[in-house]
């Protein structure tokens, strides 16, 4: 819809840019040598960048040639103060391991503005096996590559530890969040899914979790489906998903939160709530939110009630945490 992108737009307008035009560089090419690996090697596939607010560049990739196999042949890149540079490699020995293990797969790797990177990973080697073989690493300003999380850690639950990771996020102040699936006698798909905050160097948090009591809502409404999906420069986070339980139905089900460090989670919005600035419409559908390093953050919402029509079902929020969402589009 039209809607997507106004709101897009007046994202963009709400945080701090720079009024210079568009600009196009080269960061690196099929064929190109990849900084980092010895030998006659060059650049054959690769993966969708990330791009800090800096405009460094960060990409996982696929090498070919001499000593190069099935083991090695995949590495992720970032841009270190304009320079490419190899962030890690697999078969390269992980950090925070015993001697011989090494990493398997690099997956969806990021890079924030102090040119600092995290990615998902998993391991292989000795003493290596389903339930410890995922891991997160990051690097924070004057500190080289280094594991945060691993699977098998306990999770703060007794009993449930942390086993594997979705979606790695990170802001400028060099911590994760990530989505994280659990594992234990007590887990089953009802409650094996959970976000994490990285609260010290190599401490996390277990934030929010399938099953638990959703905030802002009534006894006995819990989370049903939860996932990270953005994070600001002090941590705050958007917790985003679906509820089950105690008058739950299709027009309520949706919901996201908000996660600020030091302060638990809140509701910041959910499907059955009036939305303000409509005359009397309710959210149906809400998500799709973004922060900024304000802490302010847009969603967009579906629209159930006698106001709604085909052409006016959706609009686009202003809010922040703690705050009234303001309506600032309304389709139609």
């Amino acid at each position: 819809m039209t809607i997507r992108l106004v709101a897009a737009l007046v994202l963009l307008a709400s945080l701090p840019v720079s009024a210079q035009g568009t600009e196009y560089r080269t960061v690196v090419l099929r064929g190109g040598t990849p900084p980092g690996v010895p030998g006659a090697v060059t650049f054959r596939t690769f993966g969708d960048p990330t791009i800090a607010e800096d405009g460094s560049v960060a990409f996982e990739a696929t090498i070919a040639g001499v000593g190069v196999t099935s083991d090695s042949d995949e590495g992720f890149w970032a841009e270190k103060n304009g320079v490419l540079t190899l962030i890690a490699r697999e078969g390269d020995p992980a950090p925070g391991q015993p001697a011989g293990v090494v990493f398997d797969r690099i997956i969806d790797p990021v890079i924030n503005a102090n040119g600092n990177a995290a990615f998902h990973a998993w391991l292989t080697g000795p003493g290596i096996d389903f339930s410890n073989r995922a891991a997160i690493y990051a690097e924070t300003d004057g500190n080289p590559l280094a594991l945060v999380v691993q699977g098998g850690t306990p999770s703060g639950v007794p009993g449930v530890d942390i086993g594997g990771f979705g979606d790695v996020l990170m802001g400028n102040h060099d911590r994760v969040v990530a989505k994280t699936f659990l594992a234990g006698a007590t887990v089953n798909i009802t409650n094996d899914e959970g976000v994490i905050a990285q609260t010290s160097a190599s401490t996390v948090e277990l934030i929010a979790r399938e099953g638990d009591q959703a905030p802002g809502t009534v006894s006995g409404v819990v989370h049903s489906m939860i996932d990270v999906i953005s994070v600001n420069d002090s941590g705050v986070a958007i917790i985003d998903g679906t509820v089950a339980g105690t008058g739950v139905d299709a027009f309520n089900r949706e919901a996201f939160w908000v996660y600020t460090p030091g302060g638990g989670v809140a509701l910041a919005a959910r499907g059955g709530q009036a939305a303000p600035g409509t005359g009397g419409d309710s959210f149906l559908g809400v998500g799709s939110a973004k922060l900024n390093d304000s802490g302010a953050f847009v969603f967009l919402a579906s629209l159930i009630g006698p106001g709604v029509t085909f052409d006016n079902g959706a609009g686009f929020w202003l809010s922040s945490v703690g705050g009234t969402p303001q309506l600032l589009l309304r389709a139609g």
